[in-house]
């Protein structure tokens, strides 16, 4: 009995033992998988804080913030990990909505802060101090967006989601812009949005107005240049390798680079007018053909309010000679007073709100803008020696377009963008087997050719308009406040071009002298909302 009782005794001692070196094991175990690691945090100018192994570690939001804060690795990464999803994105296998690719879509949007980012895998900036210590650590220039909207989200304004498909998907400008650019993009505003309902279940959703431009900085944020709307993909290229040239330049060079640039516009534009048959034959072969003086002269007529010297100053770049001989121009309308407009945009805004006559401030910059371009009022003696700009009605514009059909046209990956984008009926079986155009009779092929008249129509008056004047500014910027404020020329630019300034809360939409029987005019304003200047 006291055998089985001593017995009993160390088994049962046995036992707290085992479990006491069980419960010491469990509770290290536990130590080792759940303690918290030390929190730190990343400096904002370091982009490499967590490598893709350790993110892939992670899951949902935290995996998604760990690639965004890597930047262009992070992004890159992830494309590597889908790179089989999205290759059958690309061509159209899958549809945008389609359920296997909409998570995947979210998160490339939310990486690269753009939508439809897997058609560009182009990585981009919010904040302007982190581009420009990227820009300075990799020796590269800033691409700087500004915008109405978000890049990042579907109803951005007109022109910004064109880039999006034009520009961005361009396989050219795309790598264009990774291997020589650091992106960055800024809202401007919100971008208006309309909402028609059909009253059965059906509605229309539509931005109504908005401009975008992008600058061209040095990597510690001074202006370079800046490319004011839509532009085809091949001269935006061009463009973007012209301003490429200035790199740390003084205060001098710019100035008589953006004057080298407005005086070679100037004579573009004339040339390419004359061409096109806008003054005439004789005139075209006086401008053509006539010595240094008789080009002087012909500058002189077409933009009377401008200094003489720069006349015969080197010019950018020859005209764009067409193909063959065109009939000379006939318009079907009263020329008018310059008057900016975007053509692509129009095909999407123009359609819900038609165009109405500005308020008061904008009647004053459209007059301020004119009076840059046009010189004095034109006299009703004095209508055969119009100045260009008046003379440019739209007839005049869409024949200057034709001559830069071949700047405006996409390539396949923003076709297949295009095409993925637009309802499946309205794009034959063939055409999205093949990412193109199949013949011209289609309605994908009408809307395609459409589309591109648009963008080259886009790129003529952006760059004779808007650009010319731009140049004009920053070569008249002797202070070069211009030059070293980006948000102070871009204020400019909203004002003065594209006409949607701070101080008008309403963008236009709503003209300060007409009637509506509406109370408030019909405008409202919900509590909270955030004051206009």
């Amino acid at each position: 009995m006291i055998k089985l009782t001593l017995s009993l005794r160390k088994w049962c001692c046995m036992r707290v033992k085992i479990a006491t070196v069980l419960a010491a094991y469990c509770l290290g175990v536990f130590a080792i998988c759940y303690s918290a690691p030390p929190v730190t945090q990343p400096t904002a100018y370091d982009r490499a804080r967590l490598p893709f192994a350790a993110a892939a570690q992670t899951s949902g939001d935290d995996k998604i913030i760990a690639l965004r804060q890597q930047g262009p690795a992070g992004l890159d990464a992830l494309f590597e990990q889908n790179a089989s999803v999205i290759a059958d994105l690309r061509p159209g296998r899958i549809a945008l909505d389609d359920d296997k690719v909409k998570g995947l879509r979210t998160k490339l949007d939310t990486v690269a802060k753009q939508r439809d980012e897997y058609a560009s895998q182009l990585y981009w900036y919010t904040d302007l101090d982190v581009a420009k210590a990227e820009a300075a650590k990799t020796g590269r220039h800033i691409l700087s967006l500004r915008l109405l909207g978000n890049l990042d989200q579907e109803f951005s304004c007109a022109n910004s989601r064109f880039f999006r498909t034009v520009l961005y998907a361009n396989t050219a400008v795309a790598d264009h812009l990774r291997e020589h650019y650091v992106l960055h993009w800024k809202s401007v505003r919100p971008a208006p949005l309309v909402t028609i309902d059909m009253g059965d279940g059906r509605r229309i959703q539509r931005t109504i107005t908005g401009n975008s431009i992008h600058y061209v900085l040095d990597s510690d944020g001074t202006v370079l240049d800046a490319l004011p709307g839509l532009y085809g993909p091949q001269a935006f290229l061009a463009e973007l390798t012209l301003s490429e040239s200035l790199s740390r330049p003084d205060s001098d060079t710019v100035r008589q680079w953006h004057q080298s640039q407005a005086n070679g516009l100037r004579y573009q534009w004339l040339s390419e007018a004359a061409l096109s048959g806008l003054y005439g034959e004789a005139f075209a072969t006086r401008l053509i053909e006539g010595s240094p003086s008789d080009i002087a002269n012909c500058l002189a007529e077409a933009f009377p309010n401008q200094r003489a010297n720069f006349l015969l100053e080197p010019v950018r770049r020859a005209p764009v000679v067409p193909e063959a001989k065109e009939a000379p121009l006939t318009s079907r309308r009263k020329p008018t007073e310059f008057e900016p407009r975007a053509a692509a945009k129009s095909m999407v805004e123009r359609p819900i709100s038609r165009k109405t006559s500005p308020g008061a401030k904008q009647q004053d910059a459209v007059q301020r803008t004119a009076a840059d371009h046009v010189g004095p009022p034109v006299q009703p003696s004095d209508l055969d020696r119009r100045p260009l700009a008046v003379r440019m009605t739209d007839d005049a514009w869409q024949k200057l377009a034709t001559l830069r059909t071949n700047d405006a046209r996409l390539d396949e990956s923003s076709r297949r963008l295009m095409i993925a984008k637009l309802p499946r009926k309205s794009v034959s079986d063939d055409e999205r087997a093949q990412g193109g155009v199949v013949n011209g009779q289609t309605p994908f092929a009408r809307t395609l050719a459409h589309f591109e008249e648009a963008i080259a129509l886009d790129t003529v008056r952006n760059e004779y308009q808007f650009h010319l004047q731009i140049h004009e500014w920053l070569a008249r910027d002797k202070s070069d406040h211009l030059r070293h404020d980006v948000e102070a020329l871009n204020q400019r630019v909203y004002t003065d071009l594209f006409l949607t300034p701070d101080f008008d809360a309403w963008l236009g939409l709503v003209p300060d002298d007409t009637y509506t029987a509406l109370e408030k005019d019909g405008c409202a304003c919900d509590k909270g909302a955030p004051p206009m200047r």
